[in-house]
């Protein structure tokens, strides 16, 4: 069983306390900014393939001008 330390403010003094850790709170703990950045980095991705479809789109309007 997996303890997760912290301490709690009582009337001025600090008092360490102790709660069973979650494995999806471990999880989310240890891999939440990596997936921010994955996300970020796919919606970067995508917009940029989606720029490249509009300009391949372009391209072939203006061939068949």
């Amino acid at each position: 069983m997996r303890l997760r330390w912290s301490s709690e403010q009582i009337d001025n003094f600090r008092m360490p306390t102790a709660e069973r850790e979650n494995w999806l709170t471990r999880i989310i703990d240890r891999w939440f900014w990596w997936v921010v950045l994955a996300t970020c980095a796919g919606a970067v991705l995508w917009i940029l393939y989606r720029l490249y479809c509009l300009y391949q789109i372009q391209m072939w309007l203006e061939s068949i001008k």
